[in-house]
């Protein structure tokens, strides 16, 4: 993969994608589409870069570190994860960033944390997709957490009664953060099924809908070696 910066006054990227952007002087992740143009991952105002700034782009570089997890439908998992680890890096470090900012918007009754919202919007969407590549569907109650907590646009009347209207938003947030925070910690550190379940890879199995009592999920804990674990 090309990993050198390419000025937008010489090219922009041919195909819809993510990558690497820069004003020059600070470097974030973005998404360019064709015919709107490139889109931040956040709102890069409190450091000054914006779309219409950018000088450089560079397609997403490939992780330095591969990931390698066992447990539940391990192949099609591994696979899933290895074509989007390089996205899921990336997107939590953007929700990262926002994070300990967008928190304190709840509390301190700021309009800005609504911008939560696009972080969340963005990790389901990468959540569904690995779930689809792994042949699987997300959990009904991560849905339900994450359709009450986006699509909702600020107007002055919330004001009134913010925590009901807000809420939703912040625990959504924290719910998609979570699992691609999950999905990127045991990509990295698991190479085998381990002998006693850690209970975030449990929890990204259990969102896949992996984990339960079914003989289909026996087969599975059998074939991995994860009979014997205390799951």
């Amino acid at each position: 993969m090309n990993t050198d910066w390419v000025s937008v006054k010489d090219r922009l990227p041919s195909n819809d994608c993510r990558a690497l952007v820069t004003d020059g002087r600070h470097v974030t992740v973005a998404d360019w589409t064709r015919g709107e143009g490139w889109s931040l991952d956040r709102d890069d105002r409190n450091v000054g870069i914006m779309s219409d700034v950018l000088t450089h782009w560079m397609p997403l570089p490939e992780s330095p570190v591969q990931p390698r997890v066992r447990g539940g439908n391990s192949e099609d998992l591994d696979r899933a994860l290895s074509a989007r680890f390089t996205e899921l890096e990336a997107l939590l470090g953007a929700m990262n960033l926002d994070y300990e900012d967008g928190l304190y918007r709840f509390y301190h009754q700021s309009v800005k944390v609504y911008s939560l919202q696009a972080h969340t919007t963005r990790a389901a969407g990468l959540i569904r997709v690995i779930a689809g590549e792994a042949g699987r569907q997300t959990d009904p109650w991560f849905e339900a957490v994450v359709a009450e907590g986006t699509g909702i646009k600020f107007d002055a009347a919330h004001n009134a009664e913010w925590p009901r209207h807000t809420r939703p938003q912040v625990e959504a947030f924290l719910h998609a953060r979570y699992f691609v925070e999950m999905m990127v910690k045991y990509g990295r550190e698991l190479d085998a099924a381990p002998t006693l379940l850690p209970s975030g890879w449990a929890a990204v199995l259990s969102l896949l809908g992996m984990r339960g009592s079914s003989q289909e999920e026996w087969e599975i804990r059998v074939g991995c070696g994860l009979c014997s674990a205390d799951v």
